[in-house]
């Protein structure tokens, strides 16, 4: 996978960016509350958004590229049919966001709390959910490739129409997730996780 490239940056006012409908070369932090607003498009590029809350914001058509997001709470926010390349969200809080028909590519979810998130009919390449919190996620016919999974909390959440070959789980907590089995064929597990699976489809196993 490949980290944001940001080449130079510098202060800028959310506001005024969002209403030209783009943000480029911007630190942006702790910015001023927006009043429930509403954008057909927006593009975000190079840019660092540091302590911000995000809510309150509609974007019909959503492109982010080159970007890091740090310590910001993006909670319900809106990410469906969003574009994404090398992006990273350190540290920030994504209760309930929505990320359905998204393209995330080159994007890193690192230290974040993502529970109650949305991930269904996404397509996610060369990306990575690492040491986050990501209970009672749906992924609900979502396409992986070449993304990992690592020390993550995966209980509860829903992997459906989804195939996790070669995906290695191993280092998750995986309890009470819901699966069918062709999603489940062919990921990679522990010897533990193995033995929740016995339980799950009521297999003995024997000594």
């Amino acid at each position: 996978m490949k980290e944001p490239i940001i080449k130079r940056t510098w202060k800028h006012n959310l506001k005024e960016d969002l209403e030209n409908e783009k943000i480029t070369n911007a630190i942006i932090e702790k910015s001023e509350e927006l009043n429930n607003l509403t954008l057909n498009e927006l593009t975000i590029e190079e840019s660092i958004f540091k302590n911000e809350i995000i809510e309150n914001l509609k974007i019909e058509e959503l492109t982010i590229r080159n970007v890091i997001f740090e310590e910001c709470d993006l909670t319900n926010f809106d990410f469906s049919k969003c574009y994404m390349d090398r992006v990273k969200f350190s540290k920030c809080k994504l209760i309930g966001s929505d990320f359905n028909l998204a393209i995330l590519k080159n994007v890193i979810f690192e230290n974040c709390n993502l529970t109650y998130n949305n991930f269904a009919t996404a397509k996610i390449n060369n990306s990575l959910f690492l040491e986050s919190n990501l209970t009672e996620n749906s992924f609900i016919e979502t396409k992986f490739s070449k993304t990992d999974f690592i020390k993550n909390n995966l209980e509860k959440s829903d992997f459906l129409a989804t195939s996790l070959k070669d995906v290695d789980l191993s280092s998750n907590n995986i309890e009470k997730i819901r699966f069918d089995l062709n999603s489940i064929k062919g990921a990679i597990l522990n010897r533990e996780q193995c033995v929740i699976l016995a339980n799950i489809f009521d297999i003995k196993i024997k000594n």
